[in-house]
Formats: C-alpha cells, structure tokens, sequence
C-alpha cells in the first residue's frame, strides 16, 4: 500500500474516533459527516474499480427522523455485507431496527459502524480519497439522503436490488401489519387481491406512497407525530426506489410497535426467487387494506 493510501486510512480512524470523544451525544452533523464519508469511500472505490456510470442520485429528501436514517443506514450494511463477500473481506453482520425509539446517538452509532465497514474495504483495495469534512446545519433528511446516494453509488459495484429482496421487504411489512393488527384487536376480512400481471415498479412505489398516507392517518388515530411522505422519486423507477419505499414503511412501522408498547420481533421470512414487480405490487395493495382497516 502506498504512503497517500495509508494516510487516508489514518485520516479515516481520526475523523471516526474524533465525534465519539467530543461529545457525548453526537449531533446530526455529525451523523452526517459519518454517512458523507461513506458516500466519498464508495465513490473513489468506484473509480478505482473504473466504472464509468454515474450513479443515480436521490430527490431530495424532507421530514426525516432517526428512524429513518437507521432504516436507511440498514439497507445499506446489507449491500456492505455483498461487497465485503465480494472482495473475501470477513463481512458485517445482519442488523435489523430495534423496537425502541431510535435517537440520534443510535443513529449514528450505526451509520459509524458502517463507515469502519466500509474503510475495510478501502485499506484492502488501497484507495485513496478525501475525507468528509466537518458539516453544519444538517437534519436527519440530510443524513438519509446521502446515505440513500451512497446505496445508490453501490450499484455497479455489486448487483442492485432485484424483486426478490424487494419481494421479501413487502412480506416483513405485511407480517408488521398483522401482529399490528393483533395487538390493536382487529380483525381482516379476508379478501383475494388480484394479481395484476402489468403492474411495474412505478405502480409498487405509488401504492407504497398511498400506504404511507394511511399509515399516517392510523398514527394520528393513536396519538402520534404521523409519517410525512416525502414527494414521489423524480429519477427512473427501479426495484431500488422501491426497496427504498419499503424500508420506510418499516420504519413507521416501528415506531407504531413502539407507541403501542409491543414487542413482537419482526417477521424473518426467507428470501424467495424469482419474484416478480407484480407480485410486490399485489402485496402493497393488501397491505394498503389492511391499514385501511386498522385506521377506521
């Protein structure tokens, strides 16, 4: 490794261990500088990979909390996981959202974390790149969407999101919604949803939009801050902004759990192949029912 590559490895664990000795409740500055300086580790891996496309980058974000960016943060450790197998470096583990309310501490304990993962991978390759430097004026959106450009930067590094894994998200959701159900004493009406075999991942994305609007209106009937949707992706419509729709819906979830004191893990189910957008389409529509029914 040469003299540049092991400086920026040492510039890293500085500017990694620093927040965490300067204050003892970190800020969404902070954060921020965390998920920036992942995002500027993926993207010099990216050159020194050479790949030429750019990577898509998200709309803007607005009206995020930490939940938000631990959901995000989540996603992106699993692509960290694939590229870690990818280059035989011993990998990160699995995470999953705790049923608590998450703070900004939690959150950037995890986006931290995957900030070490991924410098692993930066020593190993011996790249080189400019540390982020100290941020000021940030909000949790700031933070979820520079990690949500980060995820996106992954592409082309490791295999995007397909169905599958978007397929599987949908299946937790509507585990979430019916130990959601339980615990509220409601029952569903067992309706056939039609399978609509034209259905796209726009059509998935704007049903996962409408679900948010009902979940919403559910948490207002429990007495809590409701889910602000943010507004529709303006990029290209792909089984990443889909799976992106579906980590936030899991992460209001949670925040219902919390608010009704329960503590049901989430459901695991195995991860399916050869799934079809229309069949993640037919699971968001029953989904939307069954919120439906919860916010009556």
């Amino acid at each position: 490794m040469n003299l540049g590559a092991r400086l920026s490895i040492w510039l890293i664990a500085t500017s990694l261990l620093l927040p965490s000795f300067g204050s003892a409740n970190p800020t969404p500055n902070e954060v921020f500088q965390q998920a920036d300086n992942i995002y500027k580790q993926i993207m010099a891996l990216r050159e020194h990979e050479k790949i030429d496309v750019t990577p898509n980058h998200p709309s803007l974000q607005t009206d995020k909390r930490p939940v938000h960016v631990y959901a995000k943060a989540i996603e992106l450790n699993d692509k960290i996981i694939q590229l870690q197998s990818k280059y035989g470096i011993t990998s990160a583990t699995p995470k999953t959202i705790p049923l608590k309310e998450i703070t900004v501490s939690e959150a950037f304990k995890l986006v931290k974390e995957l900030n070490l993962e991924v410098s692993k991978v930066i020593q190993a390759k011996g790249v080189d790149f400019s540390p982020a430097t100290t941020a000021n004026n940030k909000t949790p959106a700031n933070s979820y969407e520079k990690l949500m450009a980060a995820s996106m930067a992954m592409d082309g590094l490791i295999e995007p999101i397909d169905p599958n894994q978007v397929f599987r998200n949908s299946q937790i959701i509507n585990g979430e919604i019916d130990l959601i159900a339980k615990a509220m004493q409601v029952e569903f009406v067992d309706r056939a949803i039609p399978l609509d075999k034209n259905a796209t991942p726009y059509d998935s994305t704007i049903q996962g939009f409408m679900n948010l609007y009902k979940l919403a209106k559910l948490q207002r009937k429990l007495g809590m801050p409701a889910v602000r949707a943010a507004d529709f992706p303006s990029e290209k419509i792909t089984p990443t902004q889909v799976y992106d729709m579906t980590n936030n819906i899991l992460a209001e979830l949670v925040r219902i759990k919390v608010k009704l004191g329960m503590t049901d893990p989430a459901p695991n189910p195995r991860l399916m192949q050869g799934k079809q957008p229309y069949e993640v389409n037919q699971l968001m529509v029953q989904v939307g029912r069954k919120i439906d029914a919860l916010a009556e």
